[in-house]
């Protein structure tokens, strides 16, 4: 049979938080009117306090403050254009192979008339020239460069709009004024 109420300590710090918990159900309960049944709950409560001295402790759970939508929405956006800087590195990628296998193409092309005949003058010429298309590899830095350096703008981007919106909520350093 399964335990109810298992609590799993988090951090080390069962005790304070198995307080907090039977704080928080004190209240719940003192909020919806249900009995508290329990000997020593005057321990972890003030029997008295109303719901008002508990709302407090859960001021960020009870409603969405605006500068935490807007943030939300920031990031959305920030990674709608990674997303995007990405889709289009990879499309570049693609173009990139696809290139380096049209000149592998070309080259084994070229070497498939003197491949037979050795005595053939571009012989040696078409041979060379397929083994190093076909030995090197597609150059991709430019790609994932352009990508690193379009990561970079959008950070710094997210970054001021981030500044922005903590000057227009008035939070600093991450924390909201007054809680």
């Amino acid at each position: 049979m399964a335990q109810q109420g298992t609590f799993y300590s988090f951090g080390g710090l069962p005790g304070e938080l198995h307080s907090f918990s039977v704080l928080l159900s004190g209240w719940v309960q003192q909020v919806s009117g249900i009995a508290h049944d329990s000997t020593n709950s005057h321990a972890y409560y003030n029997q008295s306090a109303t719901a008002r001295d508990y709302l407090h402790l859960m001021h960020d759970q009870n409603h969405a403050h605006p500068y935490d939508i807007d943030k939300g929405a920031a990031e959305a956006r920030k990674q709608a254009v990674l997303a995007r800087a990405f889709q289009v590195h990879r499309e570049r990628v693609v173009q990139i192979r696809a290139e380096h296998a049209l000149r592998i193409e070309a080259a084994h092309a070229r070497w498939d008339a003197p491949r037979s005949n050795p005595s053939h003058p571009d012989h040696d010429t078409a041979r060379t020239a397929f083994d190093a298309v076909k030995d090197a590899t597609p150059d991709l830095k430019l790609a994932g460069d352009a990508l690193a350096a379009a990561i970079r703008q959008i950070e710094a981007e997210h970054r001021g709009e981030l500044r922005r919106l903590r000057d227009l909520h008035g939070v600093a350093n991450g924390v909201l004024a007054g809680c």
